[in-house]
C-alpha cells in the first residue's frame, strides 16, 4: 500500500498534537519531554496530504494515473545562509515561471509544465522523489533522456531542455528530502534552490555545520532535526546546551522544541545558538511567495 494510501485511511485519526490542543485551547509546541518523544508523536500525528493547489489543477496527469497531488508550500530562509522554496509531499511541477501553471516557476525557456517531482513510496526503491518527464518534453537525468519516472539520488543532474540544468543534492542516505539546486540564482527567481521535503520520520532534515547535514550552517553549537506533515512542522534541538554553561546564559530561555503550524499565514521565527561569541542566527519559517514563483 502506497504512502498517499495510508494518508487516506488516517483522515478521521486526530493527531496527538491536536489532543493536546484541544486539550489546553491553543496550538503550541509538542510537550513532550526528549528528541524521541517528540518524533514519537509526529508519527502518530500523520494525516492526509494538503488539497491540490488551483493553479495547478489544470495542468497535465504526470503521475499516469488520477490527478496529481500538490504540494505544500512555504519558504524558509536562515541569516547569512540562504533561502529555499520549500514544497512538503505530493507532486511538484517544474515548468516556465511566466505561465503560472507550474509550482516551481522558472526563469528559463522550458515548457509551462515541462516535468515534476513525485514522492514515491515503495517497497523495493524505499522513500524518495521520482523525476517525471511532462508528455513531450525533453528531460535528461545524468545526460540520459527520460520517457517515464526514474529516482533522484545525490549529485544526479537534471536537464530541462538544452539550456537548464539543475543538481540534486541528498548527502544524508537515511533521509528521504532533497535539494535541487540551480546554476544561477536568477532561475528560481534568487531563492537558493528548491526543497523536496518529504513528509514523515522517512523524510526527516537535519541542519548542522557538517556536510552531510541537508541544510549546513557553518558555527552551529548543536544539530536541528526536522519533520514534516500535513499538519505542521516539528522541530527538535539535537544537542543539550554546553556543558558549563551558566544559568540564564545563551540560549537559556528557548525551548528545545517548537511547532511550525501549517499551511503558514505568518512568519514564524527560531533561533539558533552559535559556538563561541558568534551571534545567535535566525531560521525564518515565510508564507509561499505565489504561485509559480521560484521562491515559493
Amino acid at each position: 500500500m502506497g504512502l498517499w494510501s495510508l494518508w487516506r485511511r488516517s483522515l478521521g485519526r486526530r493527531s496527538l498534537w491536536r489532543r493536546r490542543a484541544s486539550r489546553s485551547g491553543t496550538r503550541g509546541v509538542p510537550q513532550s519531554s526528549s528528541l524521541r518523544a517528540a518524533l514519537e508523536a509526529a508519527r502518530e500525528g500523520a494525516s492526509a496530504p494538503p488539497a491540490q493547489l488551483p493553479d495547478a489543477s489544470s495542468g497535465p496527469d504526470l503521475g499516469g494515473g488520477s490527478a496529481s497531488q500538490a504540494p505544500l508550500r512555504l519558504r524558509l530562509a536562515i541569516d547569512d545562509v540562504g533561502d529555499w522554496s520549500v514544497h512538503i509531499g505530493g507532486t511538484i511541477l517544474l515548468g516556465q515561471a511566466g505561465a503560472g501553471r507550474a509550482h516551481v516557476g522558472l526563469h528559463a525557456p522550458v515548457a509551462a509544465v515541462h516535468a515534476s517531482l513525485r514522492a514515491a513510496s515503495s517497497f523495493h526503491g524505499g522513500e524518495g522523489w521520482d523525476l517525471v518527464p511532462a508528455p513531450g518534453e525533453e528531460v535528461l537525468l545524468d545526460g540520459v533522456p527520460l520517457d517515464g519516472p526514474a529516482a533522484l539520488g545525490d549529485g544526479a543532474r537534471v536537464a530541462l531542455g538544452p539550456d537548464l540544468c539543475l543538481t540534486v543534492r541528498r548527502p544524508d542516505p537515511a533521509s528521504a528530502s532533497l535539494l535541487l539546486c540551480a546554476e544561477r540564482d536568477e532561475v528560481l527567481g534568487g531563492a537558493g534552490g528548491v526543497l523536496a521535503w518529504f513528509p514523515g520520520p522517512g523524510g526527516r532534515i537535519r541542519l548542522g555545520p557538517d556536510r552531510q547535514a541537508l541544510l549546513g550552517l557553518a558555527g552551529a553549537e548543536e544539530d536541528l532535526l526536522l519533520e514534516a506533515s500535513d499538519g505542521g512542522i516539528l522541530l527538535v534541538r539535537g544537542a543539550a546546551p554546553a556543558a558549563g554553561e551558566p544559568a540564564g546564559g545563551a540560549g537559556a530561555d528557548e525551548p528545545t522544541e517548537a511547532w511550525i503550524p501549517l499551511p503558514l499565514e505568518e512568519v514564524r521565527e527560531v533561533r539558533l545558538r552559535l559556538r563561541g561569541d558568534a551571534a545567535a542566527t535566525s531560521l525564518c519559517f515565510l508564507p509561499p511567495a505565489g504561485p509559480g514563483s521560484g521562491g515559493g
